[in-house]
């Protein structure tokens, strides 16, 4: 079991990387600006609500073994790893698969930015800002999932 939760660690920040393909709308000019926002905003919503199922999933089945607060401490810290996935991403360009093909490289550059962070105070603004705003998003679609559950509507059909 904990090979496949590091495996899902791995590949989770992928649902999230994919808002910051927005950077690219002013890269192309082969087709109308509306179009690469709507084409690239649709993969981005997808891979944020598949993010978010895959996340709901996680977290419910730590909660059954451990209880409420220490899923949501779980969901929190996978958010700020999600984070630092998208960053290493972005910005470091490297890919999920790179801890097989480029452990070294990729080690190194996470550890200089995990060991000086006074000297990447903005890629640490960058992670905390990302890790925040998956975690409001997270919390959010959860709550309205909650709320409109079949248990909590309460419908009357004449």
């Amino acid at each position: 079991m904990a090979v496949i939760l590091f495996t899902w660690l791995l590949f989770i920040p992928n649902c999230f990387y994919i808002i910051t393909d927005l950077f690219h709308l002013d890269t192309f000019d082969s087709a109308p600006k509306w179009f690469d926002l709507l084409l690239i905003f649709s993969f981005a919503w997808n891979g944020i609500v598949l993010g978010i199922v895959s996340i709901r999933r996680v977290e419910t089945m730590v909660e059954r073994s451990t209880g409420h607060n220490f899923s949501l401490l779980i969901v929190f810290a996978v958010m700020w790893l999600n984070a630092f996935g998208i960053y290493i991403g972005r910005y470091l360009r490297f890919n999920s698969w790179d801890i097989v093909t480029q452990p070294f490289s990729l080690f190194k550059e996470m550890f200089e930015v995990l060991f000086h962070p006074l000297t990447n105070k903005m890629e640490w603004g960058m992670i905390g800002v990302y890790a925040v705003f998956m975690t409001v998003l997270y919390i959010t679609i959860k709550k309205l999932g909650e709320n409109f559950s079949p248990a909590q509507t309460k419908i009357k059909i004449k």
